[in-house]
């Protein structure tokens, strides 16, 4: 009797794999294979029994996995799952770049393509150290880099600087310019002249009639601050005058005053009222003087004498002479006010006693100084005396009246 040759089942292909086999028959064999990225889990080939069926079960084809992935240092690694064709993604932390490829894909062979990525740090530029200056600190994300200059210059821009995420700095290198000294005024009534710039002298002087008080230059520091103190400019000083005997005076002596001078009740100015303090320390004319005034000269009354000046309060004496006597005052006074305190006195002839004619007789003249009187006598009598007397200076007569006594038969 004839039989039929034993036969397998038909076999199907696993998911994401296939399977292979000439026939089905008895003694064949099947071969299984996985789709790329995927591994056989199972036997790879099964043989068709004799009892009609496939030796094993059928193997299964599982995703290849590739293995676990560890953050970069300063950065992160992130992905779904680590399938075959999963693909990993890498960034970096803020202030670092990625060194290699940001992506890394799950191969058939269960590995991860390439090399795992770095995360390096920003670099931003080198600087330079600025002209009369310096710069330390160095230049990766996050650092300080601090500028400092030398002395006698001051920072102008930002004294640190720091490098940012994106490999840049903050602000602006600073640079190092020219220190500034305080600007210094003019001293009253004076002039100051040069710039104040490290190194910069200065030169102060005084106007005409102002000496300087303290240095005449001063130098600007490398601590920016100057050599000294600013000198002041102080007027000038004449000689210090007196007020003149028998006056007074108002004023001081300093460049452009004016010392006023009065005399007392009495006397006159002799010279300037008024005199000024020049730049020279000169006054411009000598001090005055107060010397006394003057009363009009007075002549002597006729028949006198006068003694004495006529000066304020200088006293004029007046006498006579002999024979004469004053009438008025002996003396006067000469006032503030140039006049003298009374008039002039005159000199008038002294009288001798008068006389009365003698009896029988007659007379002539008159009885002042030097005057003669002259007697006669009647017919018939005859003078018994001096015909003729004079008045002297002490008011006596040279004689005693004569008589005129009868003559003698």
């Amino acid at each position: 009797m004839y039989m039929p040759a034993v036969q397998c089942p038909t076999l199907s292909n696993p998911t994401n794999g296939a399977v292979s086999c000439s026939s089905r028959n008895y003694g064949d064999v099947a071969s299984y294979s996985c789709n790329t990225g995927y591994n056989l889990n199972g036997y790879s080939t099964r043989t068709c029994q004799s009892s009609g069926s496939w030796s094993y079960s059928a193997p299964t084809c599982g995703v290849v996995q590739c293995p676990t992935l560890s953050n970069p240092t300063n950065g992160a690694v992130s992905y779904s799952s680590r399938n075959y064709g999963d693909v990993a993604s890498y960034s970096c932390n803020t202030g670092y770049n990625l060194n290699g490829y940001s992506t890394r894909t799950c191969q058939s062979s269960g590995s991860w393509s390439y090399s795992a990525p770095t995360c390096v740090v920003v670099q931003c530029p080198i600087l330079s150290s600025p002209t009369n200056g310096a710069v330390s600190g160095s230049n990766s994300y996050g650092d300080v880099l601090t500028f400092t200059c030398i002395p006698g210059y001051t920072l102008a821009g930002a004294s640190s600087l720091t490098c940012r995420a994106d490999g840049t700095w903050s602000a602006s290198p600073p640079t190092c310019e020219l220190g500034q000294c305080p600007v210094l005024t003019a001293p009253t009534n004076g002039v100051v002249s040069g710039s104040n710039s490290y190194g910069d002298v200065v030169t102060f002087t005084c106007n005409t009639g102002y000496n300087l008080v303290g240095s005449s230059t001063l130098t600007c520091l490398s601590s920016l601050a100057w050599s000294g103190n600013p000198p002041t400019c102080a007027s000038v000083q004449c000689p210090a005058l007196q007020s003149p005997t028998n006056g007074g005076s108002s004023g001081s002596n300093y460049y452009q005053d004016v010392m006023s001078f009065t005399c007392d009740s009495g006397y006159q100015l002799d010279g300037s009222a008024t005199i000024t303090c020049q730049a020279d320390r000169i006054w411009t004319d000598s001090a005055p003087t107060c010397p006394p005034v003057q009363c009009p000269l007075l002549a002597a009354p006729d028949n006198g004498e006068k003694s004495g000046e006529n000066y304020y309060q200088d006293v004029l004496t007046f006498w006579c002479h002999p024979g004469y006597e004053l009438v008025g005052p002996s003396s006067m006074t000469c006032q503030a006010d140039r006049t003298w305190s009374d008039n002039v006195p005159t000199c008038a002839r002294v009288q001798c006693p008068a006389l009365q004619s003698p009896t029988n007789g007659g007379s002539s003249g008159s009885n002042y100084y030097q005057d003669v009187m002259s007697f006669t006598c009647d017919s018939g009598y005859e003078l018994d005396g001096s015909a003729a007397i004079t008045c002297q200076a002490d008011r006596t007569w040279t004689d005693s009246a004569p008589s005129c006594p009868r003559k003698n038969r």
